[in-house]
């Protein structure tokens, strides 16, 4: 109770925050998640912060700020549901363990009925997140005796289109998918993967099967990473990347095959795990149609025009001009000009206007373009000169503060154990070092080729033009051009 200027007694609100975290936005995770919360305001929490995402990611926006008002000393008291809907990492509990004792914050979980401003209580909540942790470990164990027994059985994952998958093994999908408005015919999706193999043939080429796969089907398919023009997997529609992993797919073919996720689809085959002749019967490319299409996208990609490849112009900026609105890689144009017909020129077009998949029409000269990065790159090289060094304590980065609070937990645990896990982060912190080190290093050369070359406006003109290519790869992430005009210069430096 305190007394204020008047005379009179009065008591000072209290200020209790609470936190609560669930797995993922489903129905039932978003149902326990206002259980959750309910709990909290019935233990006189008046404001409640949440997250939904796992508990053994560091980075969380309600977490953070949660441990931030309790290290601005700008709450009474912080409460929590228990330790697992906390975290599972002893980085994260020791550095709330650390804001607590450091702002005199009690911090105390309502079912684990822990307060981080005991020694029992902290000891406890270690050892529950300790326990959080194995339970993880444990859960990944299952699961991967799982996907072994699923292996063991030949049963399938997730079917590829023109699939459907009945009980553990695939079969083609023979149900109507799409209706045709001019013919009013329908087509299942395996009918539509019969479609797609044979237009490949006709065409030689993954760009051609698109073009008229799309035109045919009147599909418009953006490549923008938002979510309000990200294409649903269940859609039609196929990328050029998309397109080879499908027809690289061993299932197409009446096989199985494990190992090809993310990066591996289009690569490192050799890795693949292939199980052959699981479902003979239905399949949409044989194996002598697969030699045929795998030699042509070897081919294809080695050889990206008629001309021998020794008589190949070399372009200074290919393979770093994007389009602004679809951020797919522009293509190379040739024309000649009126005025000389003998005189040929460059262009840069978006890739994905001949798929019909893109609205930018507009090319752009290539000498404009490389006038516009050359001189952001004299703007950013003066830039770079201004700047005056300065001496300064260097600070660890994240990852290596991590581990070392992770190293001073385990240093003072008992056992032989704790020794391994021990010698394990130094060695982990010894790797960041390194790569942290070699990272500043190449950012280092990468500063210095910038004022080397761009420091005099008039050098760069006298590189050869191999020089200039590597000089540009190495300064610049990208390029994006739209409605003929370039729109932004992304420099590494």
């Amino acid at each position: 109770m305190y007394t204020n200027k008047y005379g009179s007694l009065y008591v000072p609100k209290v200020r209790r925050i609470g936190y609560t975290r669930v797995s993922s936005n489903s129905a039932e995770q978003l149902q326990a998640l206002e259980q959750h919360k309910a709990r909290l305001n019935a233990a006189g929490c008046d404001e409640v912060y949440w997250d939904i995402g796992s508990r053994s990611k560091h980075n969380r926006k309600g977490l953070n700020t949660v441990l931030e008002i309790i290290k601005q000393q700008e709450c009474d008291e912080a409460v929590f549901i228990r330790i697992d809907r906390m975290t599972d990492s002893p980085t994260v509990l020791e550095k709330a363990i650390t804001i607590c004792l450091q702002s005199k914050i009690p911090i105390r979980g309502l079912d684990d009925h822990i307060d981080f401003t005991t020694v029992g209580g902290r000891l406890h909540a270690r050892i529950l997140c300790n326990l959080a942790r194995a339970e993880v470990e444990r859960l990944s164990e299952r699961i991967q005796h799982g996907h072994e027994y699923h292996r063991q059985m030949n049963a399938a994952y997730f079917p590829p289109f023109g699939y459907k998958k009945v009980d553990q093994h695939l079969e083609l999908d023979l149900t109507p998918f799409i209706c045709l408005l001019e013919t009013k015919e329908e087509l299942s999706k395996a009918a539509i993967g019969y479609e797609l193999v044979e237009t490949f043939f006709s065409t030689r080429s993954l760009r051609g099967t698109l073009k008229q796969f799309n035109d045919k089907y009147g599909i418009r398919s953006f490549c923008r990473k938002t979510s309000n023009s990200r294409k649903s997997s269940q859609s039609l529609g196929f990328s050029i990347s998309g397109l080879t992993a499908w027809l690289n797919n061993p299932i197409l073919r009446g096989h199985i095959a494990y190992g090809r996720a993310y990066k591996q689809r289009n690569s490192h085959k050799h890795l693949w795990d292939i199980r052959y002749n699981i479902h003979p019967e239905h399949r949409i490319i044989t194996d002598e149609q697969y030699q045929v299409i795998d030699s042509t996208l070897d081919w294809n990609s080695k050889h990206r025009s008629w001309r021998p490849k020794e008589t190949h112009q070399i372009h200074p900026l290919s393979g770093l001009v994007r389009c602004a609105d679809c951020m797919s890689l522009c293509r190379g144009l040739a024309f000649r000009l009126r005025t000389d017909a003998s005189l040929i020129r460059h262009s840069y077009q978006c890739s994905n206007y001949r798929l019909k998949a893109c609205n930018q029409k507009k090319s752009l000269r290539n000498e404009i373009i490389e006038l516009q990065v050359v001189q952001s790159l004299i703007d950013r090289a003066a830039q770079v000169n201004r700047i005056v060094e300065q001496t300064s304590d260097k600070v660890d980065p994240p990852e290596i503060q991590k581990l070392k609070a992770e190293l001073a937990f385990y240093k003072n645990a008992p056992g032989d154990r704790a020794a391994g896990i021990v010698l394990d982060i130094e060695q982990q912190i010894q790797n960041f070092r390194d790569s942290h080190n070699r990272s500043e290093g190449e950012q280092s050369a990468r500063m210095r080729r910038l004022v080397h070359v761009f420091g005099d406006p008039q050098y760069w003109s006298t590189l050869p033009i191999t020089e200039r290519r590597d000089t540009y790869r190495e300064l610049v992430s990208y390029v994006t051009i739209r409605e003929g005009s370039v729109d932004s210069v992304v420099l590494k430096v």
